[in-house]
């Protein structure tokens, strides 16, 4: 299965779903995933390609960036206006994409994102465990 492609205009959040303001090193669009630099605390695209840092998944961006600020979903449902495939695991893929977990391959960094509830919910719910994948 490819990356997901969510459809900005229909990104849709839940009500038991935790959004927060946070600082960002650029402009993202609606429906990506968001990784926390340790150095500086501002938010970039996730990568499941360079470093276990890159790929430490910390949300989904719910608001476009044009500047320095954005509206994350750190946990709870949200529909990314694309079809999932219920109870598959979704991972942070390249430049901020996600993708299903069947989808990793060797050297990539398995950062869980969350699990599809429904053919359009995904169940936000971050884990500090990454693995790479010999």
């Amino acid at each position: 299965m490819p990356d997901l492609l969510p459809v900005s205009a229909n990104v849709r959040i839940a009500e038991n779903s935790t959004i927060k303001k946070v600082e960002t090193a650029g402009a993202f669009a609606i429906g990506v995933s968001l990784r926390v630099d340790a150095a500086d605390g501002k938010y970039y695209l996730t990568s499941n390609t360079i470093t276990e840092d890159a790929a430490t998944f910390a949300g989904i961006s719910v608001l476009a960036s044009s500047s320095s600020w954005a509206a994350v979903l750190t946990s709870g449902d949200i529909d990314l206006g694309v079809t999932l495939v219920p109870g598959m695991a979704y991972v942070v893929s390249g430049g901020g994409k996600i993708s299903p977990a069947t989808d990793s391959t060797s050297g990539d960094y398995v950062s869980h994102i969350g699990y599809a509830i429904s053919t359009v919910h995904l169940r936000v719910s971050p884990s500090s465990n990454i693995i790479l994948i010999p």
